[in-house]
């Protein structure tokens, strides 16, 4: 009694935890649903937050980075409940009988029911994909229209009165509140450096003073090119350019974080002059760079080491022009910052940068205008074959003298700010356009010298890979065509960068077209494509291994002939790559009903444009699958003779006499009169007339031609030679021997063996074989007679 009590708690606690567990246990369309809460209030946020005005750049960028996880999370749920709708349209799939019982209607029902909630799940993930396009291209419009609003709102120009009167009127003011800023950061440095504070504060600025002439010396021993390299290598050119350029760029830049480094542990910097810093940072960057690449890049100390070939005047004002335009946009800029920092009025901020914009343009003509007056023949340096060379700077010359237009109407005519953002932009571009040369020359004198086949490491590969010369040069090509594919794109998003097109826009705008963007019900994706055609070619490299192997390891053991062996491994060869391709257009999602659609729309086309071609397909798989002609067949079409050589798809090669290739299209072949003389079998027919005189024994000459036959080693006992009395002519007995040989092949040899054996035999038996003599005697009775006409006509004329 007790036994069973205690096994009917037991049993009711069980049911009791399940129907827990299954109260618990939220059914799939809950679970999808708290899934896509979290983004859809994420998306609320973003959406409510835009409704506002006058969001400034930043706020923007933030809320685009608050877009860019969204968009694969919701991708993955709308994948898992694709996928679980498709589970229950299988169980769908059978139609409802009218002899279901209860409990199937009700299971049907309820797999209807999850079938239409998990689909309205499916149609939210959907909707919301589509918003956070939709708000990705609100965030980008927004941040443009900010753009366009900052540098192309105008006013008055550089040489506008009035805003020099107005600069004239507010900048005591400005003076006066820069003094007021100052007093107070130099009272708070006072307060700050009280005591022993300000001996540490001076003793640190000194001792970096004085690491900068050691570290100076220490760099020029390092940065010093080899003297005993008199003609280097465009590899050690670049090499040695980058080296000098880092390490020269490098100086300036850790002296500037030491310092920057101490006036932050002496709690010198306020919140206010921050950004100021932030700016003086990143001129004294611009700076750095612009002396490191000028002195890595123009080499001007050093002529054989130049990347570029310009002479030495050249280099000197292009060195002077990088410097001078890096200080006075960083000036510019500095001082544009600072006025931000004192809530200086606009004119002066508005004069400032037409002042330095202007300023940028007139030193860039100066230095465009002295480059043109050098002549490059007064160089003693100078070399005639580098002359072509020059001509490649004749476009970026262009483009500077129109940057410099650009700079002066618009700062004449009001757009301050946009002759400030193209000054601007000259320098960057400048800059990005030599890293990008470097590293584009690093990258293919380096790929070239690497995978070069007599180098270390070209041999190297060619004996642990086995790859040709060729191959490794065509491996050599791709990579470098990479590399520069990357390093352009790299530069483009830099470049693009200040142009209101940031970061984070251009990844998600090649994510997207790499991962797959949707127009309609098509899904576009990059990553598709190229995965899809690298499982083509792994299969159409599997397939041709296949094929080899298949030929070269198996087919010798068996006893198929030349022209069977070449079917099958072309059959083979077929079958392989339609698997490839299947499997790329599979993965690429190109199912067998899409491509049934692409087909039908392609139809008319095909049965138009492409008709030859699909029909000598065909025909190439009929020739292959009938074998009327194989591979080593000696075929005769038309006026053309020869073997078979090759059965393309579209198609056959053939080989003459005279080793040309006569190429014959399949359809030809199949639908035309096509001769084989080897088809059945080798033996041949030789045919070989002789003609006799009347004076000759017919049954003589019989025996003789028997004979000659029976005693040639390829010709063949059965069926045995014959001799036909063929015709009587007025001057000859005409006869054709008949005979076989084993090898067709071989039946111009013996007819020529049998011509020489009959002709000494005939000979030996006094049988004269003769020639036309009726028209032979009547030409020379007939010049005989033409002869005595002219000499009776002259023998008058001489007695007279």
């Amino acid at each position: 009694m007790f036994r069973t009590l205690l096994a009917r708690f037991l049993a009711a606690l069980l049911l009791l935890s399940a129907s827990v567990a299954l109260a618990q246990t939220p059914s799939p369309v809950d679970a999808f649903k708290q899934r896509l809460d979290g983004p859809k209030i994420a998306l609320d946020a973003v959406q409510s937050t835009l409704l506002r005005q006058n969001l400034d750049d930043p706020t923007l960028t933030g809320l685009r980075t608050d877009l860019e996880p969204l968009a694969p999370k919701i991708q993955k749920i709308l994948d898992e409940l694709n996928q679980q709708i498709a589970t229950v349209k299988v169980r769908l799939s059978p139609p409802a009988k009218p002899d279901d019982t209860p409990d199937q209607v009700a299971q049907r029902n309820d797999q209807q029911k999850l079938f239409d909630d998990l689909s309205a799940q499916a149609n939210q993930a959907q909707a919301m994909q589509t918003q956070i396009q939709q708000l990705a291209e609100a965030i980008s419009t927004r941040r443009h229209d900010l753009f366009a609003r900052a540098h192309f709102e105008q006013g008055d120009g550089i040489f506008s009165p009035s805003l020099w009167r107005s600069v004239a009127r507010e900048l005591p003011n400005d003076l006066m509140a820069s003094q007021v800023v100052l007093g107070d950061w130099l009272s708070g440095a006072r307060s700050k450096l009280g005591g022993l504070r300000l001996l540490r504060f001076v003793t640190t600025l000194l001792f970096i003073g004085l690491l900068y002439w050691p570290v100076i010396t220490i760099s020029r021993r390092v940065m010093r090119r080899d003297p005993k390299i008199s003609a280097p290598t465009k590899l050690q050119k670049v090499l040695a350019a980058i080296w000098v350029a880092a390490v020269s760029a490098s100086i300036p830049i850790s002296m500037y974080i030491a310092v920057s480094y101490t006036f932050d542990t002496f709690h010198l910097l306020n919140s206010r002059f921050e950004p100021l810093g932030r700016e003086m940072s990143i001129a004294v960057v611009r700076v750095s760079l612009a002396i490191g690449i000028a002195r890595g890049l123009l080499s001007p100390k050093l002529p054989t080491w130049r990347l570029l070939d310009l002479t030495d005047p050249v280099i000197k004002k292009l060195r002077h022009l990088a410097l001078t335009l890096a200080v006075v946009i960083s000036i510019t800029k500095i001082l544009d910052k600072f006025t931000d920092i004192i809530f200086a009025s606009l004119p002066v901020p508005v004069a400032i940068r037409g002042i330095g914009a202007l300023a940028v343009a007139l030193i860039m003509a100066g230095t465009l205008k002295g480059i043109l007056g050098t002549d490059p023949h007064d160089d003693p340096n100078y070399d005639p074959r580098t002359e072509s060379q020059r001509n490649i700077f004749a476009p970026i010359r262009l483009a500077a003298w129109s940057a410099i237009a650009i700079v002066i109407l618009a700062d004449v005519s009001g757009y301050v700010a946009f002759a400030s953002f193209i000054a601007d932009q000259v320098a960057w571009i400048t800059l990005i356009g030599c890293l990008l040369y470097m590293f584009t020359v690093l990258a293919e004198e380096g790929i070239t010298q690497t995978f070069k086949p007599h180098g270390m490491m070209g041999r190297a590969i060619l004996s642990s890979i086995g790859l040709k010369h060729e191959t490794l040069e065509q491996i050599s090509a791709l990579t470098s065509g990479a590399l520069r594919l990357a390093l352009i794109v790299m530069a483009v998003m830099l470049l693009l960068l200040p142009w209101g097109i940031q970061s984070d826009d251009m990844f998600g705008y090649m994510r997207n077209a790499f991962f797959g963007f949707k127009v309609g019900d098509v899904t576009i994706s990059l990553s598709a494509i190229v995965i899809g055609v690298l499982l083509f070619a792994v299969g159409a490299v599997a397939t041709r291994g296949f094929q080899n192997w298949f030929e070269v390891r198996f087919l010798p053991h068996t006893q198929l002939d030349l022209g069977l062996r070449n079917s099958i491994k072309t059959s083979i060869g077929y079958v392989g790559y339609m698997m490839a391709l299947s499997l790329g257009l599979s993965y690429m999602g190109l199912s067998f009903e899409k491509l049934t659609y692409v087909l039908s729309a392609l139809s008319v086309g095909i049965g138009f444009g492409l008709q030859s071609v699909v029909n000598n397909f065909v025909s190439g798989l009929i020739l292959l699958w009938e074998r009327a002609i194989r591979v080593g067949d000696w075929i005769v079409v038309g006026d053309e003779q020869g073997y078979v050589r090759r059965i393309n798809v579209r198609s056959t090669e053939i080989e003459t006499f005279d080793r040309a290739t006569v190429v014959v299209p399949n359809s030809s072949l199949v639908t035309g009169v096509v001769k084989n003389l080897l088809r059945s079998d080798r033996v041949g027919r030789v045919v070989l007339p002789i003609g006799v005189s009347h004076r000759a024994d017919p049954d003589k000459v019989r025996e003789i031609l028997i004979e000659c036959a029976k005693a040639h080693d390829l010709v063949l006992s059965i069926p045995a030679p014959i001799v036909l009395f063929t015709a009587i002519t007025d001057t000859v007995l005409r006869f054709e021997l008949i005979c076989f040989c084993e090898d067709v092949e071989k039946g111009a040899r013996t007819r020529s063996d049998l011509s020489f054996a009959i002709f000494k035999r005939l000979k030996d038996a006094d049988i004269a074989m003769p020639y036309n003599d009726v028209t032979v005697r009547g030409l020379e009775q007939f010049g005989r007679a033409l002869g005595q006409g002219v000499q009776d006509a002259i023998k008058p004329k001489e007695s007279a």
